[in-house]
């Protein structure tokens, strides 16, 4: 497809370089932090960079430094690996388009290795004295690391099914890169590093570079939309829709529509939230009409357009916009 033809991928003429939007590019950068997308001038770093001719940043997934926020959400005295932190996947967002928009290259270090150890291990919610999701009995993960990394003294990076195969934390693991992909993967310009300074079997970097080629190649589930309503919209002829962007004044929205138990259910990002709701129902009736040109599209008082809520499904950390009823 043309997006695939833009992506960044290594030069086939000459593999010593990449190519970005089908030509060979040299990248060429630097920052003034690791986990640069938490920093709060992120925007002013990025024009600064690109203004002297760089267009490469790179960014741990880090949240060890004072101002940062972690990825998961607190409940109570622990943290629940079930529920994010929208402020962490606000600001990763924010590094993720703002690059885009400048045309600037973006690294991702998918596991701070750091994080792990000593006094950051102390306050990461994957520890599991610090969340409600598992036990240290269970999981045989050490709630105390002294060590440096390089000594790899902590299970946590032996969990894949070629070492100890801890299916427990495999399950978190894996939930956290999924929402990581689900905020990168329909962008060009994102490259994937497995780890930051590591000093772990090879078996861990094989694994999570395999998930996240197969998570990637994964084709979009074609969603078949049938006589529809959906709050003063009404959409007759039956299509089939993959995923689709559409951008507003305001939003870009990575909007899926299907049916299920009778309800028509729209995806939306979960950071849109309750008080937007007139721009949620303006995207979806641009949205409908892109569907069909002949969809008969009405707008019925405001004060019946349904509810915003989070729940779970099978895009993690997207909120469900349900409407309606076919």
């Amino acid at each position: 497809t043309g997006m695939e033809k833009e992506r960044i991928r290594i030069y086939p003429a000459n593999p010593r370089y990449w190519q970005y939007k089908g030509e060979p590019i040299l990248l060429i950068g630097g920052s003034v932090e690791d986990n640069l997308f938490q920093i709060p001038n992120l925007k002013e770093h990025l024009e600064l960079l690109k203004s002297v001719g760089g267009n490469y940043v790179r960014s741990t997934m880090s949240w060890v430094d004072e101002g940062d926020v972690p990825p998961f959400k607190k409940v109570g005295d622990r943290f629940d690996l079930n529920q994010w932190n929208n402020e962490f996947w606000r600001r990763f967002r924010a590094f993720i388009t703002l690059p885009h928009e400048l045309d600037i290259i973006v690294q991702i270090e998918v596991w701070a290795t750091f994080n792990y150890y000593r006094e950051p291990w102390d306050a990461n919610p994957f520890n599991p004295k610090n969340n409600s999701n598992y036990t240290a009995e269970e999981t045989g993960l050490s709630t105390v690391v002294k060590s440096h990394p390089v000594a790899t003294e902590n299970n946590f990076f032996w969990s894949v099914p070629k070492e100890r195969n801890q299916q427990i934390v495999l399950k978190y693991q894996q939930k956290f890169v999924g929402k990581l992909l689900s905020e990168t993967l329909q962008y060009g310009h994102v490259l994937y590093c497995m780890d930051n300074e590591t000093a772990v079997t090879p078996e861990w970097g094989e694994y999570w570079a395999t998930y996240i080629q197969k998570q990637a190649a994964a084709p979009a589930a074609p969603l078949r939309l049938r006589r529809c309503r959906i709050r003063g919209i009404y959409s007759t002829r039956s299509i089939e829709q993959h995923s689709t962007i559409l951008k507003s004044t305001r939003f870009v929205i990575y909007h899926r529509i299907t049916i299920r138990k009778g309800r028509c259910i729209g995806i939306t990002p979960r950071d849109i939230g309750k008080n937007s709701r007139r721009s949620v129902l303006s995207i979806i009736l641009r949205f409908t009409a892109l569907m069909e040109d002949d969809s008969a599209v009405h707008r019925m008082g405001w004060s019946g357009f349904g509810e915003i809520f989070s729940a779970d499904w099978h895009q993690p950390g997207f909120t469900v916009l349900t409407a309606g009823s076919v």
